[in-house]
């Protein structure tokens, strides 16, 4: 049977590196070389690589001292070590039922497949935990074998299978004739480090004749907290963006893309979906987060796609909802735009009342209040605002934020002062409710006990308008008489005489408290 060059590159990959090194040492397939490669580790990992070297000549180890000084080190490294028929690449803290190779070889050779791929399991293994939990990634029933036009067009079965380097085996030489693809290339100039393997291998596959996928599943791919698939990076999303591209085009070039639009906008939210999982648990902070949520958002690819009804829709919203929960609940969130942008998804008739950093500093502070806004309950938000400002140290915040939120015809909403909200919370409670009658009573009330009246300016114009509302006009005049003499007592000279030429102009301009205005700026008429 033929040679398998095997390719591993390690960096810090600690205790897992035993168990994939004799996975590999005890398979039942033994015509193999494996280039075994140290790639900058701190650990101990060198001295492990070393050690089986010594004793098994069929490891050809590679030492590099700082990780990522070596450009291009898959294919140079491989080019010129490598002698096989086939090549095999594994993770360094993944691992190899012992019957891999056995299964895989004869696989590829009986088929003339120019590509042998195979299933997977997911292992995953928490942080810190001496144990972890087997499930089953991917696996066939039974095998399939595929012309490249079957492969596109069995993409949403097939293609998953083809979505790493590991688990497949496939020629050398083409392997290595495909390095020179402007493709690959793209990707490095891109810098894209997120979907690198699955486009690598979709490139691949454009090279390929025949594409086979076994019925086993011997793949064994750890997950843990920091493995590196899960660390998060800003290019996710243009990773992602890329690789929807790329898909799109290797659809239309085999003559699929028709049969294949429903698919693409499940597959962008599935992308999404693994980027949002990724950034939810990236100890980013939360504005970092945001923006990189409100970019996804944005962008035209996910209105599409969410406007498709699929299984993801679902998913992708939930995910969406517990970053932008988190990044509220912790409080320091500053990017009101990124903000605004994220809510106008997930409570689109409340985001656009969210106008300043310190109004997103009381989703933090009241759960009740976030759980409110994510739900996009409009008027039960404002109703919550309208009990906080009762005791709010800083009304300006949530007044700001009630304003916004109100019905363009409530009379509240003109009020600018955020200050009236704390000062005459009851009032506003009634108006709120529709009340308004009995507040104009309570304001009358109010104004003529004779003491001094907090937010006065702002309660007396909402008293005007009341007034007018329910047609009050005895308190109509009184309330521009009471908002005139403010004026004047605040030296406002200009906006007291429109206020009395109104007066005079509605044929109230006799009223002794008219007269009286007139008299204190030396304006007095016959």
């Amino acid at each position: 049977m033929p040679k398998v060059t095997i390719y591993t590159q390690a960096y810090n990959p600690g205790e897992y590196l035993t168990q994939c090194v004799e996975s590999v040492l005890n398979q039942t397939y033994t015509d193999f070389e494996w280039i075994l490669i140290d790639h900058g580790s701190t650990d101990n990992t060198r001295e492990v690589i070393r050690s089986y070297a010594e004793r098994d000549k069929r490891i050809i180890p590679v030492y590099i001292d700082v990780n990522g000084s070596v450009p291009n080190l898959l294919y140079d490294t491989v080019r010129r070590e490598g002698t096989g028929k086939y090549f095999a690449y594994l993770d360094s803290d993944d691992w190899w039922d012992l019957d891999y190779l056995e299964r895989l070889v004869p696989f590829a050779e009986e088929n003339d497949l120019d590509l042998a791929l195979t299933g997977a399991v997911n292992y995953y293994q928490a942080p810190g935990s001496g144990y972890g939990v087997s499930r089953v990634l991917r696996k066939l029933d039974a095998p399939m074998i595929l012309t490249l036009e079957e492969f596109a067009r069995n993409y949403p079965v097939a293609g998953p299978y083809a979505g790493a380097l590991w688990a497949s085996l496939r020629p050398l030489d083409k392997f290595l004739e495909t390095e020179s693809d402007p493709k690959n290339m793209e990707i490095w100039i891109r810098g894209l480090n997120w979907r690198s393997d699955t486009l690598m291998m979709l490139n691949y596959a454009d090279h390929c004749r025949r594409i086979g996928i076994n019925e086993f599943a011997p793949y064994h791919y750890r997950r843990y907290g920091t493995s590196l698939s899960r660390r998060y990076s800003e290019n996710y999303f243009e990773s992602n963006l890329y690789f929807h591209q790329r898909l799109e085009e290797f659809f239309r070039c085999h003559g699929v893309l028709d049969v294949m639009e429903d698919y693409l906008r499940e597959r962008h939210l599935f992308e999404m979906l693994s980027t949002l999982d990724v950034l939810r648990h990236t100890p980013l902070p939360g504005d970092q987060k945001m923006r990189d949520c409100a970019k996804i958002v944005a962008h035209p690819l996910t209105a599409e796609a969410l406007s498709y009804d699929c299984p993801e829709r679902e998913k992708w919203c939930a995910y969406i909802w517990n970053v932008t929960n988190e990044v509220l609940r912790d409080g320091r969130l500053t990017d009101v735009e990124a903000a605004r942008t994220v809510l106008g998804l997930l409570a689109q008739d409340c985001a656009g009342a969210v106008t300043a950093p310190a109004q997103l500093e009381l989703f933090a502070e009241d759960e009740t209040l976030r759980g409110l806004l994510l739900r996009n309950d409009k008027e039960g938000l404002a109703r919550r605002l309208l009990e906080r400002t009762r005791t709010e140290e800083r009304p300006e915040r949530s007044g700001g934020l009630l304003r916004g939120l109100l019905p363009e015809d409530s009379p509240l909403r003109q009020v600018e002062d955020p200050r009236f909200f704390q000062d005459h919370n009851d009032i506003a409670r009634l108006v709120f409710n529709g009340g308004c009658l009995v507040a104009l009573d309570q304001m009358t009330g109010l104004l003529t006990a004779g003491g001094p009246v907090k937010s006065e300016e702002a309660l007396l114009r909402l008293y005007l308008t009341l007034a007018a509302l329910e047609n009050q006009v005895p308190a109509f005049l009184f309330g521009k008489l009471r908002l005139a003499e403010l004026y004047r007592r605040e030296n406002r000279r200009e906006e007291c005489r429109a206020l009395v030429a109104e007066l005079e102009e509605m044929g109230a301009g006799g009223l002794p408290e008219a007269a009286a205005l007139r008299e204190a700026w030396g304006e007095e008429t016959e």
